[in-house]
């Protein structure tokens, strides 16, 4: 989990700007998805906290903004979905195809933890 630095992050293309009234989305075609606020992923000690994410969503106030933004999308009839990846122990079935997945097993990250384990 790493980004580009230098000319080439500053000099991408940044998203179009749309004059406030040119912007119009239908609550019923929308939805809000969610993905990467795992444990694991953001929190201080999980899988990942060597990464430097959880210190960075910290500062972002991501937990909060994102808290907002669903209620906000909640409020206006706006489908809010979160994706949850789970690794069952001892990876199987889980396709080793990108250096990420590959750190999912290394760092034995995302795997579901049968005990206390309920369904909502």
């Amino acid at each position: 989990m790493t980004a580009k630095a230098g000319a080439d992050a500053t000099a991408s293309a940044s998203a179009p700007q749309l004059p406030a009234d040119g912007l119009q989305l239908d609550p019923k075609r929308c939805a809000l998805i969610i993905q990467d606020l795992q444990n694991d992923v953001i929190m201080e000690g999980g899988a990942f906290a060597e990464s430097g994410a959880p210190a960075h969503a910290r500062a972002q106030h991501v937990v909060d903004n994102v808290r907002r933004l669903a209620d906000a999308a909640r409020a206006r009839g706006v489908i809010v979905i979160h994706v949850w990846f789970i690794v069952e122990p001892g990876a199987p079935g889980l396709t080793l195809n990108a250096p990420l997945f590959e750190g999912l097993v290394d760092s034995k990250a995302m795997v579901r933890r049968l005990l206390g384990w309920r369904r909502r």
